[in-house]
């Protein structure tokens, strides 16, 4: 019984922003985690879907906590408009902040 208490105390939120980081000309439309969503058990990975393919070779994700750390591991995985962070196995609870760089080619 004190486990499921521990378990359920152990609540981590995921904010998912990013459409302003990424090319002016993309929108963040979709999610997963979804912004403000709890958790009983730690998420495995971030997956933000944008309304346009992304160029992966110099998008970045990063999923920070309040202090700033960033708790991404590996490489960035870029599936058509769909780019997904693996996060950190010893992912501590607390609120993570998404964000997403890239370079648009207007840009260049």
């Amino acid at each position: 019984m004190r486990r499921l208490a521990w378990a359920s105390l152990l609540t981590t939120v995921l904010l998912c922003v990013g459409a302003s980081l990424a090319a002016a000309a993309t929108d963040l439309v979709a999610s997963e985690p979804r912004a403000h969503q709890e958790f009983s058990q730690r998420p495995s990975a971030v997956t933000l879907a944008f309304d346009r393919k992304l160029d992966g070779g110099d998008a970045k994700l990063l999923v920070v906590d309040s202090a700033g750390a960033n708790h991404t591991i590996n490489e960035l995985i870029v599936e058509g408009t769909n780019v997904t962070a693996l996060l950190s196995y010893d992912l501590p609870r607390g609120t993570y902040t998404c964000l997403l760089y890239t370079s648009d080619a207007a840009d260049e």
